[in-house]
Order: C-alpha cells, then sequence, then structure tokens
C-alpha cells in the first residue's frame, strides 16, 4: 500500500495536481485505509474503472461529495474525482491504470 500511494503521490504532481497529499507516514488512517482498500480490490483483479469506483464508494460513504476543489475541511468534504468513470479526465483515468499495475507488478513479488 505504501508503494502505490506514494507512486500516485508522484504522479499527482507530475500532473500538477494542487492538492498533494502528505507523505504515508504523516497521511491519515482514512487515506490509508483507502488506499489498502484499492489495493485489495486490485488483487481481486478490478479493472481501472472498477477501482474508480471502489474509491468513490469509500469517499462518498464516508460523507465526501463532489466539489470542485479537495476540501477534507469543507462541510461535506469534496472531491472534484467524484463523479463516474466516464467524466473523469483521460489523466484522472490513467492514475487508476498506474495503480492497478503498480499493485499487480508488486503482487508478483512475495515478499516474506
Amino acid at each position: 500500500a505504501v508503494v502505490v500511494y506514494e507512486t500516485v503521490r508522484g504522479y499527482n504532481h507530475v500532473i500538477g495536481d494542487p492538492w498533494l497529499d502528505p507523505p504515508w507516514p504523516g497521511t491519515s488512517f482514512f487515506h490509508r485505509d483507502v488506499t489498502v482498500s484499492g489495493v485489495r480490490a486490485a488483487l481481486a483483479g478490478k479493472s481501472p474503472s472498477e477501482l474508480h469506483e471502489n474509491w468513490h464508494q469509500y469517499y462518498t460513504a464516508a460523507g465526501w461529495a463532489y466539489g470542485p476543489a479537495k476540501d477534507g475541511a469543507a462541510r461535506p468534504p469534496t472531491h472534484p474525482s467524484l463523479v463516474r468513470w466516464a467524466e473523469l479526465s483521460r489523466v484522472e483515468q490513467l492514475k487508476y491504470v498506474l495503480f492497478r499495475d503498480v499493485v499487480l507488478s508488486m503482487g508478483r513479488f512475495r515478499l516474506g
């Protein structure tokens, strides 16, 4: 989960996402848990669009709503990616492809 979280953080930096999350050691339980949930879904064979749906359900269940900016302090908190898969930009869709591919490549290496 740490590797994929940090990979997506790096991707967000490259694409100019203004709402960069903190590094893994400083991130919230919420963000850690949604990342672990995504890793489990990717390992279960979910497609990138299904991973987005998994993420979307997690956020909405926690009370988040669509908004033009990511704002965890808003009531309710808002996120611009709380839309259907088809409404995401290609750049945002590629984030889920990257997420899945990193998880699957790491899954090939059973470290223990």
